[in-house]
């Protein structure tokens, strides 16, 4: 280990800060804020997801629920079982399995039917699992879009088919609806067509 008196001083040079990952050395906030975003996605992929939930052209509200979707922060009935313990935790759906994030925009034998519904008319078929795979299809969709025309549609399809859903549950918990994939598609229809008008 080298002490300080060993070290040979040069009262002729000046000190100078050099930013290591900027070839010129010179630090800027742009390039700060580069390094940074390089190095989260690496520690964490979910950061990617990020402009996934922020760029579509979707409305704000839409935006802030897709935020809360990825969070798992949605009121769903298990959620607020957490509190209220005799509140119910089966599906509104389908009535069977308990009603997590993953099964309602996911597993649901109801909701699986209408992704594979919108699959067969937009013919964007996505294959996915849980939330976070919904993620990386919905990414998947745009980057396979061949024209800027198809590419804007493959941005809004996750976002407004997963609001569509969250939309039919809150209307059959709130009022006592009936959920029918037809009805949903052409919600879905409608939405995506103002989104991308």
């Amino acid at each position: 280990m080298a002490r300080l008196d060993d070290s040979s001083l040069r009262p002729e040079r000046v000190d100078s800060l050099i930013w290591r990952p900027a070839a010129s050395g010179e630090y800027t906030v742009k390039g700060g804020y580069k390094w940074w975003r390089e190095q989260t996605a690496r520690t964490q992929p979910s950061f990617l997801i990020y402009k996934q939930i922020w760029r579509p052209p979707v409305p704000m509200k839409i935006r802030v629920f897709l935020w809360l979707l990825f969070q798992k922060r949605l009121l769903t009935r298990v959620y607020r079982a957490k509190w209220a313990t005799n509140a119910a935790t089966t599906c509104v759906l389908c009535e069977v399995a308990p009603k997590t994030v993953n099964h309602l925009f996911c597993e649901c034998a109801f909701v699986q039917g209408f992704w594979e519904e919108l699959g067969r008319k937009t013919r964007l078929g996505i294959d996915f699992r849980n939330v976070e795979e919904l993620w990386i299809a919905g990414k998947d969709l745009c980057r396979a879009a061949g024209m800027a025309s198809e590419a804007l549609y493959a941005q809004v399809v996750v976002p407004v088919e997963a609001w569509t859903i969250w939309r039919m549950r809150n209307e059959v918990i709130f009022y006592g609806a009936r959920a029918y994939i037809e009805n949903m598609t052409d919600a879905f229809r409608g939405m995506a067509q103002d989104c991308i008008t």
